[in-house]
């Protein structure tokens, strides 16, 4: 946990066991007034229910497991669901609470892959 400014806290997890204790926390109503979670998952099944719920915006990159694609039809409309399987490399679908569900290509040609061929570099295989 790092302090942001006075009363604000930032807690960064990278694996889904670790949402789950976040979620029960949150669940649990011991929620610290200022806390911000940031995480990343590459199951997003795998992310207890409370912390998806909770989240102000998620972004989806592409999935492929079926139990994945059903967690994200709670969060965007059938035809961006069924669009997250043949994704391409830095794209994503953003779900937030401040409006609807879109396409983010945002990303694509911004991540450099340090010691990577130069096909690698610009996300070709």
């Amino acid at each position: 946990m790092r302090a942001v400014g006075d009363s604000q806290r930032l807690l960064c997890a990278s694996l889904p066991g670790i949402f789950r204790k976040a979620a029960r926390v949150w669940a649990d109503g011991a929620v610290v007034e200022g806390l911000a979670f940031a995480g990343t998952a590459q199951r997003p099944a795998l992310v207890h229910v409370t912390a998806r719920a909770n989240a102000e915006r998620i972004r989806w990159f592409r999935v492929t497991e079926r139990n994945d694609s059903d967690a994200a039809r709670d969060y965007m409309p059938p035809a961006l669901a069924d669009s997250l399987s043949p994704l391409p490399n830095y794209v994503c679908i953003q779900t937030s609470d401040a409006g609807a569900a879109f396409r983010d290509e945002s990303m694509v040609g911004k991540i450099k892959v340090l010691g990577a061929p130069p096909a690698m570099r610009k996300g070709r295989k």
